[in-house]
């Protein structure tokens, strides 16, 4: 976790250890296809070579037409698509079923091939978790005074690191949160004020 941090990709995780931010996978049944679109137009797929690939590659799967939107396999999925009055014969969807023990991973890369070989649209996508919406609370576990490399220790090596950012080396390089812990006097600085003050610490003198 702390190198993820040192790489910015987070900006830190509460006490209990999960991230403050994050981004999921948001997706619905990974194999299902509508087959109108937003305009009521019909979306023509190449199912039977589908199908035929799909008997030779992975005959677990199982094709099935979903023709009425108030089924039980339609809830299941939870499909809401657009009404089609203009074409009655036409499913609301088609689902490529694997067997139910699939694993996740298993089931994506199934989709993915789909997609590659077929062009059938792939409705997974990332999403951010954002900040406003985010149930966590508490203090962010790496927001510890003194420990500018966050490695979750305030030692000779925080000082170290103080005192060359301090001193203007280049080569001492801080996020944004190490300057923050670095900071123990307040004045939005790392200064050798705050190097005294970590050798204090160290020291047990404070």
């Amino acid at each position: 976790m702390h190198e993820v941090v040192q790489t910015g990709l987070i900006s830190g995780f509460y006490t209990w250890g999960e991230t403050a931010q994050y981004h999921w996978i948001e997706h619905g049944f990974l194999t299902l296809y509508r087959m109108i679109d937003s305009r009521g137009n019909v979306l023509n797929y190449d199912w039977p070579a589908i199908e035929a690939w799909l008997k030779e590659y992975h005959p677990e799967c199982e094709v099935v037409s979903i023709m009425d939107s108030e089924s039980d396999l339609a809830k299941t999925m939870a499909i809401n698509y657009y009404s089609f009055k203009n074409a009655p014969d036409v499913p609301y969807a088609v689902a490529i079923i694997p067997p139910e023990d699939i694993a996740f991973s298993d089931h994506f890369a199934l989709a993915m091939e789909l997609m590659e070989k077929f062009d059938l649209p792939f409705f997974a996508h990332p999403t951010p978790y954002e900040n406003e919406y985010q149930p966590l609370t508490g203090r962010n576990a790496l927001a510890i005074p003194g420990d500018l490399n966050i490695d979750c220790t305030v030692d000779v090596s925080d000082a170290v690191l103080a005192a060359k950012f301090a001193s203007g080396d280049s080569s001492a390089a801080l996020i944004d949160l190490g300057k923050q812990n670095g900071d123990l006097n307040g004045d939005e600085n790392v200064t050798l004020e705050d190097v005294t003050a970590i050798l204090r610490m160290i020291a047990k003198l404070t």
